[in-house]
């Protein structure tokens, strides 16, 4: 037994999200997998907004580092 996952990105609603995983659950299973769709569930929501000014993110950053981290 294979087990996987979908991720679906991009969605504007939980039942956009919901009704595309279906949708390629429904594709994989026509290309010839035992496709069973269970446990669907949204795990992360993102945001996005035009502040109309630029966001120095150094600067954010050194000004509240105990709230950062710092990848390199």
């Amino acid at each position: 037994m294979i087990i996987g996952k979908i991720v679906c990105t991009g969605a504007k609603s939980e039942t956009d999200s919901f009704i595309a995983s279906k949708r390629y659950a429904r594709v994989i299973q026509k290309v010839g997998f035992n496709v069973k769709f269970k446990n669907f569930k949204i795990q992360n929501i993102v945001g996005s907004t035009d502040v109309k000014f630029p966001i120095k993110l150094d600067t954010l950053q050194q000004k509240h580092d105990n709230y950062c981290n710092v990848l390199s």
